[in-house]
């Protein structure tokens, strides 16, 4: 049984903290596969030895028309520390610190979980003001830490629902629809690589077979559902049960098939995620609900890790309080994260700019709660 602040608890909690808390986000779980780092979303760096505020470098691996990236491309994230605390409010008797260890472990890989989520949604959207954000504050233009500004992806990188050619002249008919991702499927597959300085979104390779991943929130996954035929929505079902089935049965360890429910074209597998952002301000008089959905190939995102030796991205401290009667617990560690870009154009994504309605079970359910409150 080790005491209070222990240093061989702290190092092991610390040890566990970081894949913990990896595998327990979405882009951790389905977006990133860390055996073969050229086939995720995902690019993670986590042999730095930087400390907070520092900015590393580093060369993307993506190329354009055969160029190698230079000195003047490459992409450069500022890290920083980011942190969370348990406290035990009770008086902490000695056979209780391994259970409130274990308790603080898990409740803490949660919590960094959806942090990395947010942050993830957030950096891949450039555009504060989501309605659904509540680790991170709405209204905030740069990251939490270290000034990483948060930039809209540029023209060639954002396409809008229906008819809409921008968010002022988006309608509440402009729905993510299946015609629209298919279209959106055809614009992927012709993007850059012409000589005009746009990055072609590669898409992953699984199997011998292409794809790409558009993650939505659950509203537009609920709407594209009802907008579709029944038996057409079935087959699309099926469609993505069988292409994990043909990846599986040939040893293959992509995670992008764990959470798709559909899969459109052959090729766009469907994800969905409650943190993908959503805004109220669409359309002429701003009063369009609409969300941003992302078209994902292959390193789209930037998670950076640093700390003071390589390996070890989590900090872990014990503390008695109260003259030694309580006990708090805090984590912390040392990240930054950035879209990955090429002359200041998106690579690796593709922004849908859509109306999406909050559902009417859903509307009526917060307006009780805002009642209560």
């Amino acid at each position: 049984m080790f005491n209070i602040n222990d240093p061989q608890a702290c190092k092991l909690y610390s040890a566990r903290m970081f894949p913990d808390s990896v595998t327990e986000s979405y882009f951790g779980r389905n977006l990133m596969n860390r055996e073969d780092q050229s086939q995720t979303t995902v690019q993670l760096l986590t042999e730095l030895t930087r400390r907070e505020g520092d900015q590393i470098s580093f060369d993307s691996p993506i190329q354009i028309d055969g160029t190698p990236v230079d000195d003047a491309n490459k992409l450069e994230v500022r890290i920083g520390r980011v942190g969370n605390v348990v406290k035990d409010d009770k008086v902490t008797s000695q056979r209780e610190v391994h259970k409130l260890r274990e308790e603080a472990r898990k409740s803490l890989a949660d919590w960094f979980a959806r942090f990395y989520d947010q942050l993830s949604m957030r950096v891949l959207s450039g555009r504060p003001g989501a309605v659904n954000a509540n680790l991170l504050r709405r209204d905030d233009k740069v990251s939490l830490f270290c000034n990483n500004a948060f930039k809209e992806p540029d023209s060639d990188h954002i396409v809008y629902g229906g008819d809409a050619k921008s968010l002022d002249t988006l309608k509440k008919s402009d729905t993510l629809t299946l015609a629209k991702i298919e279209a959106l499927c055809a614009y992927a597959d012709a993007l850059g690589g012409g000589g005009e300085g746009v990055v072609p979104l590669q898409p992953f390779m699984v199997n011998g077979r292409e794809y790409y991943v558009l993650l939505m929130h659950l509203h537009s996954a609920e709407d594209l559902c009802e907008s579709t035929d029944p038996r057409r929505w079935k087959s699309i079902q099926e469609a993505a049960q069988k292409a994990r089935k043909e990846a599986e049965a040939v040893g293959s360890k992509s995670p992008i098939f764990k959470k798709a429910f559909g899969l459109i074209g052959k090729k766009v597998l469907l994800h969905k995620h409650e943190f993908v952002p959503c805004f109220n301000d669409g359309g002429a008089a701003k009063n369009v609900e609409w969300s941003r959905a992302f078209l994902l190939g292959r390193q789209a995102l930037i998670w950076a890790f640093g700390g003071a030796q390589p390996g070890c991205q989590f900090a872990w401290w014990e503390e008695d309080t109260d003259y030694g009667g309580k006990t708090a617990i805090s984590v912390g560690t040392i990240i930054g994260m950035a879209r990955t870009e090429f002359n200041d154009k998106a690579c690796g994504m593709i922004a849908v700019d859509h109306a999406s309605k909050t559902p009417d079970w859903l509307a009526r359910r917060l307006a009780l709660l805002s009642k209560k409150d």
